[in-house]
């Protein structure tokens, strides 16, 4: 119980759940707006805004307003929200751009009967690595007797500059805001 209550108290812990809530539930009301409601979208990543950067920068913020910005515990967080960002924007976005291009020439390719159809509620999330054993899963054929599974790709990953930095605001407004109330 002692745990529990130091959790609930502890300023900075709070404010950033509060920050990962208010990113998340602002995502999936505008993605419902923009494309209808989705179950895979309460947990989904990529979007507007980006949650993980609205955590990282409530984190950073909440680290400065406790600590100071002498401390370690500061310097940590900027780090660490420098490299939660930077991965938002380059590498995951990059994956997502990729996963598009890698989805429409599979895609040509099933049309085209080089790629077996299934189901989609069949074993995609484990597909076999011996495909011509599993027949529930599609496969790319590369050359003769030879094929690797195909899975469709996440393309919705990783975040725009303005993404980033709206997420950035309800991290930092949130955290300011919270701070002066708890």
């Amino acid at each position: 119980m002692y745990i529990v209550k130091e959790l609930i108290s502890n300023k900075v812990l709070v404010c950033a759940a509060v920050s990962w809530f208010i990113a998340q539930f602002s995502k999936n009301v505008l993605e419902t707006i923009k494309y209808g409601f989705s179950v895979k979208r309460l947990t989904g990543s990529g979007a507007m805004p980006s949650t993980h950067t609205s955590v990282v920068v409530s984190l950073a913020t909440g680290a400065f307003m406790v600590d100071g910005p002498g401390s370690t515990v500061f310097a940590l967080a900027v780090f660490v929200a420098f490299i939660v960002v930077y991965d938002a924007m380059g590498v995951r976005r990059t994956t997502g751009q990729q996963s598009k291009v890698l989805n429409r020439i599979l895609a040509k390719e099933q049309e085209s009967a080089s790629v077996l159809s299934v189901q989609p509620e069949e074993n995609m999330l484990f597909p076999s690595v011996h495909p011509e054993e599993n027949t529930s899963v599609p496969s790319v054929h590369l050359e003769e007797n030879t094929s690797v599974p195909y899975v469709h790709l996440e393309e919705n990953m990783g975040h725009n500059l303005t993404e980033c930095i709206v997420g950035g605001a309800i991290g930092l407004i949130t955290t300011i805001l919270l701070g002066q109330l708890m």
